[in-house]
C-alpha cells in the first residue's frame, strides 16, 4: 500500500522485513514533495515507540502520516542546525 506525500515528506510505504539476526522490523519508504524515495529500517522496539507516538495501532497505519512521527526522542548523532559539530559522535 502507498501514499501520495500532497508536498509533504510522508511515509508512503511500510512491510515488515527481519533483520540479519532474525528479528523483526519495519522497512519504512518516505517519499518526497519532489517525488524521491528513502528507505530505513526501524528495529522493533523503536517501532513500537513510533506507533505509540504516532497514535496507531498498526504499522500499515503510518501511512500516509508525515515522516516526523519517527522523530520520537533525541539522539546522539542530531546535529544541531546552530552549533555546528554538537552532535557529532566522539570517536
Amino acid at each position: 500500500m502507498t501514499a501520495e506525500t500532497n508536498g509533504v515528506t510522508r511515509i508512503v510505504h511500510v512491510q515488515i522485513t527481519p533483520t540479519h539476526d532474525g528479528e523483526a522490523a519495519l522497512l519504512i519508504t518516505l517519499g518526497f514533495p519532489g517525488g524521491g524515495r528513502a528507505k530505513l529500517q526501524v528495529g522493533a522496539e523503536d517501532a513500537a515507540e513510533i506507533m505509540e507516538h504516532a497514535g496507531v495501532d498498526s504499522a500499515q497505519a503510518l501511512i500516509g502520516k508525515p515522516w516526523a512521527v519517527l522523530r520520537f526522542r533525541e539522539t546522539h548523532w542530531t546535529p544541531q542546525a546552530d552549533k555546528p559539530g554538537e552532535g557529532d559522535v566522539a570517536e
